[in-house]
């Protein structure tokens, strides 16, 4: 997983360096959604509109069972 990868956990986000990531984002590779991960514009800030349908994207990983 990224701890393994990265010898660290991620940072919670970078709001300070342009709002480019969060650990959401970061972790992506390591549960095997690369091309989701490419899927962002990461020359720029989550919130760019080069980003919306990246961050639409449903990631099962993140729902609970019982809203499954």
């Amino acid at each position: 997983m990224y701890h393994e990868a990265q010898k660290s956990l991620p940072a919670g986000s970078d709001y300070w360096q342009m709002n480019r990531s969060t650990w959401a984002k970061l972790i992506f590779p390591p549960l095997e959604r690369q091309a989701q991960y490419d899927s962002f514009n990461h020359n720029g800030p989550l919130y760019d509109h080069s980003n919306t349908n990246a961050c639409l994207m449903i990631v099962p990983t993140y729902l609970c069972p019982s809203d499954l």
